[in-house]
């Protein structure tokens, strides 16, 4: 996919090590930066991720 969407060289793509994501959101996790952006001011209130993630 790489290389039919960039310009960077096929040597560079086979030294690529791309993360493996995870199928499931990890709501905890959602959640926790939501709260975070709460207190460092970012979001102006709370957000309840159940409310957005499936």
């Amino acid at each position: 996919m790489l290389k039919t969407y960039t310009k960077i060289a096929p040597e560079v793509i086979a030294q690529i090590k791309l993360p493996k994501w995870p199928v499931e959101v990890n709501r905890a996790s959602v959640q926790t930066i939501a709260d975070l952006a709460l207190a460092d001011g970012v979001l102006q209130d709370e957000v309840d991720v159940s409310e957005l993630v499936p």
